[in-house]
């Protein structure tokens, strides 16, 4: 198929440009019912997308238009041909200033390449079961998709690179009776490349712990104004606020009006300063990848350090835009620990909240914030599980004034302090 399109886009006048992504996926999927499988099934599927590029002059200025489309294995010929002529005609449209495509380091890229994994499938999810060990909590549906990715990207100037991934994306609901024989559930997700039965089963052992202190919770209460610390998962959000403040396309954009040098802090910081890298590989990241979609060699790159902005990040079309190495496009961050241990964090009043029923980010604004879904309060002696009630900021009162914890986690496309102390945070209660 790859060469049979690369025919036909050589013949195609009226395109300035191609790039074709060939995926091949093997996929094994388990469903379950408490601890009874309760279906399995596998699949192999190839998908091909196909972007054709067509340059255009209006106003005296040189544009570039895209369009993206699927090719399917089994089309034929004159529906392809069909499919890449409406593309090119749909790519006029687009009215993007003009920009380079990724050239070849070298004639062909080294490929990248993991073994299968796909027979683990069962096994993993064994362990996730040999946390449900309790009498009043348990897990009460799942499923498990594991999947090896093989990855093509060529284009029209010589671009050929390949990668090969496995992919472990867990979802399930843990449910725990309270005294009153009153029930919460919760769901999780696990997206990793760890494919370590110790892990999966202390992932689940966590989820019963915090799905047991949800179902004893109280009422969150009417507080002042206290420090709140944000633990868990929701670091990753909160932290890629930071990290998007140098984003090649936001600052491009003006909806970051920082520059190379600035402090995303500002100039009195009297908390931690922050240093956030991005790399292609963190270990167990769901989302390590040694190429982006373009075909961009990936590498580790230090973003922010000490609070102060040293490269902006971002693929080719907007690192063009500002003149400024690309880095590619990835979404996993490193972010370095902070001084002080969560036991010292936890130190007097303050509100922690571990899972919200959806924490939201604008990076635009600095906007964040959400409704607890369970959480802890200190009145600075007794620490007691809470649920209900929201937190909201702005990153502009908080930037300035945060504590990272020194205790680290890997999570998702995120390696850095499990926790965050935060000041001016409002706080409404339920």
């Amino acid at each position: 198929m790859i060469e049979k399109l690369k025919k036909m886009l050589s013949k195609t006048k009226n395109i300035n440009g191609w790039k074709i992504v060939e995926d091949l996926v093997e996929d094994k999927e388990l469903f379950f019912i408490k601890k009874k499988l309760d279906m399995n099934r596998a699949k192999k599927v190839r998908k091909f997308y196909l972007t054709v590029y067509k340059d255009f002059d209006e106003g005296g200025k040189t544009y570039r238009g895209s369009a993206e489309v699927k090719i399917h294995p089994t089309m034929k010929e004159n529906e392809i041909k069909e499919v890449i002529e409406d593309s090119a005609y749909s790519a006029k449209f687009v009215k993007n200033p003009w920009y380079p495509m990724v050239k070849p380091i070298s004639e062909k890229d080294d490929n990248h390449s993991e073994n299968h994994v796909l027979d683990r499938l069962y096994s993993l999810a064994e362990s996730l079961y040999d946390s449900d060990v309790y009498k009043e909590g348990w897990i009460n549906s799942s499923e498990f998709f594991l999947n090896h990715l093989k990855r093509r990207i060529i284009n029209s100037e010589g671009v050929d690179c390949s990668y090969e991934k496995n992919r472990l994306f867990a979802e399930y609901v843990t449910t725990w009776k309270n005294k009153e024989k009153e029930e919460a559930e919760l769901y999780w997700q696990i997206l990793t490349s760890r494919f370590s039965g110790d892990f999966i089963k202390k992932k689940g052992n966590d989820s019963l712990m915090q799905t047991a202190y949800r179902a004893n919770a109280v009422s969150t209460p009417s507080v002042g104004d206290i420090p709140v610390i944000i633990s868990g998962d929701n670091m990753i959000s909160l932290m890629a606020m930071f990290l998007a403040k140098a984003s090649s396309r936001m600052v491009y954009e003006k909806i970051s009006t920082f520059n190379i040098g600035d402090n995303v802090q500002g100039e009195d910081i009297k908390g931690d300063k922050l240093s956030i890298t991005i790399d292609p590989y963190i270990e167990g990241s769901y989302y390590s990848v040694p190429y982006d979609k373009d075909g961009l060699p990936l590498r580790k790159v230090n973003v922010i350090e000490d609070g102060v902005i040293k490269k902006f990040w971002g693929n080719t079309r907007y690192s063009y835009y500002l003149e400024t190495e690309p880095t590619g496009s990835m979404t996993n961050m490193f972010v370095k620990s902070g001084k002080t241990n969560l036991d010292k964090l936890r130190s007097g009043e303050y509100l922690e909240v571990r899972e919200f029923s959806d924490f939201q980010t604008d990076h635009t604004t600095g906007d964040f914030g959400g409704e607890i879904r369970m959480g802890w309060y200190c009145d600075g002696k007794d620490r007691i599980p809470v649920t209900g009630g929201s937190i909201s900021g702005n990153l502009d009162d908080i930037k300035n004034n945060l504590s990272l914890s020194n205790e680290a986690m890997s999570v998702k496309n995120y390696s850095g302090p499990f926790a965050i102390k935060l000041n001016n945070v409002s706080i409404s209660g339920s």
